[in-house]
């Protein structure tokens, strides 16, 4: 059984540590509570961007992205390997970077294009 985390409605955005580290807590909370397998992260809306100027992939630097990445990673590490981390990202959040990789080279583009890609890259191997 697994917690999901987000949908159309309910937009989430870690742009400090502290709310990363909130993040964390709470979730670990419920995780801890009700026994839970893993979390699904459904996040839409605004609740990833890229800033301009973020344009590697591998190396990504806006904080909801960082935040993110290092939250689920820390959620990984504290509940091991069975612990099951998905995600149902828009198709504008992935598909898009076939065309526009957040704001784009000229900053035209909406700064949310592709923006799960760094956080699927980051997590491919967790």
């Amino acid at each position: 059984m697994l917690i999901s985390i987000g949908c159309q409605n309910g937009q989430v955005q870690l742009t400090t540590a502290a709310a990363r580290d909130k993040f964390v807590e709470s979730v670990s909370a419920i995780i801890d509570r009700y026994g839970l397998d893993g979390l699904d992260i459904d996040f839409e809306g605004h609740s990833l961007y890229l800033n301009p100027g973020d344009t590697n992939l591998a190396n990504p630097t806006t904080p909801v992205i960082v935040n993110l990445i290092s939250a689920l990673k820390t959620l990984k590490s504290r509940y091991g390997a069975k612990f099951a981390l998905t995600m149902a990202p828009e198709t504008f959040f992935v598909q898009l970077g076939y065309q526009f990789y957040g704001p784009g080279p000229n900053g035209t583009a909406d700064s949310r294009s592709a923006s799960y890609l760094p956080v699927i890259h980051a997590m491919r191997d967790g």
